[in-house]
């Protein structure tokens, strides 16, 4: 249900492909409508249980696997939230381990690095980010 809900808003971009199951589900209903959707493939490089999205050590893998598997999905990039800590050194840390991925993806249609939100942008954008979500700061 969350799935036609997302697609009856025609949305540009999905930015948290977390999962292999949500990219077949996906694949299924866009390909029935003959739809395509700009996707960014969820990272938790920060290793969190309470985060969503594919670790560090597969994440190469599952990107090119979607790609190959689900050509309606047109992953054009990676995501990821830093760290949830106050410790600039770890959140650094799990923006440089997705950024290292990105570079490792450019050659296969990579573009888009969304890393960052409101409290950790400046730092997310010098490791590299050109995609940040300022929803508190634009917002208060």
């Amino acid at each position: 249900n969350k799935i036609n809900a997302l697609l009856s808003l025609n949305p540009f971009m999905l930015q948290s492909l977390h999962s292999l199951e949500l990219a077949e589900q996906l694949q299924k209903r866009l390909q029935k409508e003959n739809k395509t959707l700009q996707t960014l493939l969820q990272i938790n490089s920060a290793k969190e249980e309470s985060k969503s999205g594919f670790m560090p050590e597969i994440a190469f893998e599952m990107y090119l696997r979607i790609q190959e598997s689900c050509p309606n999905l047109k992953l054009c990039g990676l995501m990821s939230i830093g760290a949830h800590t106050d410790n600039q050194a770890e959140i650094q840390k799990s923006f440089e381990t997705t950024q290292k991925i990105f570079e490792s993806l450019q050659n296969k249609g990579a573009e888009v690095l969304s890393m960052g939100m409101s409290g950790d942008f400046e730092l997310a954008i010098a490791c590299g980010s050109n995609c940040v979500r300022l929803g508190s700061t634009l917002f208060k």
